[in-house]
């Protein structure tokens, strides 16, 4: 089930957020926030609608994706204003839609938590700084330039 469906109160739309499961009860307690001095919390997504693409932000030593109903009128459009709305405009990333939060996203429009079915991996924060593997070929490739360049 994704995308809009029929609640007897109304329209929603159905949204997910890959996070720890240890963070699932203060979520649920505090409402879903962006952390703490983001500087541009309109940019700051934090639901997708894509269940598959939520699992992958999950963590990968407890993953937990949150399912959401949210009511869509609660979701701002382009060329809004006022603060009665729960999150920013859509991003379109692809197939699915990105989107921020404007004020804390309740806990009660929480509809199930799962186990996140692929986590990220863990990876260092080095990792995509490491320069590309070089094949043995091309290093001796570099080697007979260099040995051509220096007259040899």
């Amino acid at each position: 089930m994704s995308g809009n469906e029929n609640l007897s109160a109304g329209q929603f739309t159905e949204l997910y957020h890959g996070t720890r499961a240890s963070n699932v009860e203060s979520i649920r307690e505090g409402g879903l926030t962006p952390p703490e001095g983001s500087i541009y919390p309109a940019k700051w997504y934090m639901l997708t609608s894509k269940k598959d693409e939520a699992g992958h932000y999950a963590h990968a030593d407890d993953g937990a994706v949150i399912t959401y109903h949210v009511p869509t009128e609660a979701i701002a459009e382009y060329g809004s204003v006022g603060d009665e709305h729960y999150l920013w405009p859509a991003m379109h990333n692809g197939p699915s839609n990105l989107y921020a939060v404007k004020r804390p996203l309740p806990g009660s429009m929480i509809h199930q938590v799962d186990a996140a079915a692929e986590p990220r991996p863990k990876r260092s924060r080095y990792a995509d700084r490491t320069p590309p593997a070089r094949t043995l070929p091309g290093i001796e490739h570099e080697l007979r330039k260099m040995n051509m360049e220096a007259g040899e």
